[in-house]
């Protein structure tokens, strides 16, 4: 059986990608939602870049597995630190994070 060199240099890339959708596309919407979160001062500045600042910790964490990325005096209260360490994988507290549709 012969693999041909091209899928495999395309398989690891979309693994890396697979596995990080549900947390880019959070980030992702983040994003776009907060604009109009500031002209509506429902947030503060400093919230959103703190939670912005801890998905792409965590995004980073998944793509290097460098744990010196994890901020655990942050990130452990979310849930999100102990978690990419314990399981692989990101879980927010509910109670500190909550994330409804869009109405």
């Amino acid at each position: 059986m012969t693999i041909h060199a091209d899928w495999l240099t395309q398989a690891f890339p979309a693994l890396y990608k697979w596995t990080t959708f549900p947390l880019t596309a959070l980030l992702e919407e983040v994003y776009k939602r907060t604009p109009d979160l500031f002209k509506e001062k429902k947030y503060t500045h400093a919230l959103m870049v703190d939670f912005c600042s801890v998905l792409e910790r965590a995004l980073n964490y998944m793509h290097t597995g460098n744990t010196a990325v994890i901020a655990t005096s942050v990130m452990n209260p979310m849930w999100i630190g102990r978690a990419l360490l314990k399981d692989g994988f990101p879980c927010l507290n509910s109670n500190i994070v909550q994330i409804t549709r869009a109405k």
